[in-house]
């Protein structure tokens, strides 16, 4: 599933489950990730308004 037009995509975990993106228009950030792995696929995908902080933290850029 490709993120909402509206996203730019600014990191990757290693595995590309976990993924943050710019929203441009407002300077959030969001993560997509897949919080039922255990489902085939992954299961639903959730976009998720994250902190600077924690974006920061979690993806080290």
């Amino acid at each position: 599933m490709s993120a909402p037009v509206d996203l730019k995509l600014l990191e990757s975990d290693s595995s590309d489950w976990e993924q943050l993106f710019l929203r441009e228009q407002t300077g959030e950030f969001v993560e997509k990730s897949y919080p039922n792995g255990e489902m085939h696929g992954g299961g639903p995908v959730r976009y998720q308004t994250v902190t600077e902080a924690y974006a920061r933290e979690k993806y080290s850029f």
